[in-house]
């Protein structure tokens, strides 16, 4: 079965993935990507910062066939004790 590697990059930090997960068939790489971005982003989302992650999918002749970028922007629109209007969505 053919053996798929996930890396995470974070800002300017890369952690390569050097164990890998074997998948039947490629198709399942965005089920798999998504896990790992929801597992990332629930770690991540405990702050308010801001923050990027990408995940670049290498095949096993260490080929990128398949990236994801999550992306999750902090935009204050009031101070809690201000007198702003309140934000129609």
């Amino acid at each position: 079965m053919p053996r798929y590697f996930s890396d995470l990059v974070k800002g300017s930090r890369i952690y390569t993935d050097t164990i890998g997960t074997e998948l039947a068939d490629v198709r399942l790489i965005p089920d798999e990507v998504s896990g790992f971005q929801m597992s990332n982003a629930k770690d991540n989302l405990q702050s308010s910062d801001d923050f990027d992650s990408v995940i670049r999918v290498r095949n096993e002749k260490n080929q990128v066939i398949y990236q994801s970028t999550l992306t999750h922007r902090v935009v204050w629109l009031a101070d809690e004790d201000s007198d702003a209007a309140p934000v129609s969505t």
